[in-house]
């Protein structure tokens, strides 16, 4: 059974089949004409598997079961420049034409994460965290009423609240900002 993530039940990328343009690109050099296959392995078990044809004009053949129901897919690729000469490969969501470099299989369907509404594992817990603090926060507004009864009681015996100082300056900070002004350049 999937993991489901947070209180909004969002699937997790880990659940789901992912095909990385990285290691095809590296293995193959997305050469038109080129064959292969992809398999899932779970120990030592294949789980799923798909092939692939590199076709001309940056595109991609996917054939693939899923659920008993066999699909042919056609999924474009994209390419951007790298600064030392090369260029990095990308697909292009069959779903919404964004550039990303892992699709997702869910459903038959592969997308990218986005489009999946998937959660990567380590948000699930950025989301409970997340859900402490906001717990914490009825302790945080009961500790500003109290700290707004106890003013409200120093109001009424006339003793005027401390005044609130800011924290001490850190060490090695100016007291001031600093102008610094523009060298005239030499004649």
């Amino acid at each position: 059974m999937p993991r489901v993530a947070g209180i909004w039940g969002k699937l997790e990328v880990e659940e789901c089949h992912a095909l990385t343009i990285g290691s095809l690109a590296r293995y193959t050099g997305l050469r038109p004409g080129f064959s292969g296959a992809v398999r899932w392995l779970r120990g030592d078990r294949e789980i799923g598997s798909i092939g692939y044809t590199v076709l001309v004009g940056d595109r991609l053949h996917l054939s693939y079961t899923s659920n008993g129901h066999a699909y042919d897919v056609l999924v474009h690729l994209g390419y951007s420049a790298l600064g030392s000469g090369g260029r990095r490969s990308w697909w292009l969501c069959p779903a919404c034409g964004r550039r990303c470099g892992v699709l997702y299989l869910r459903g038959g369907v592969f997308a990218c994460r986005c489009c999946h509404d998937l959660v990567y594992a380590s948000q699930h817990t950025r989301m409970r965290k997340g859900m402490d603090w906001f717990d914490g926060l009825a302790t945080f507004a009961d500790g500003r009423a109290l700290m707004a009864d106890t003013m409200a009681q120093l109001a009424q015996q006339n003793v005027p609240p401390e005044p609130i100082r800011p924290p001490p300056r850190p060490r090695g900070r100016p007291r001031t900002k600093r102008r610094y002004t523009r060298r005239p350049l030499p004649a």
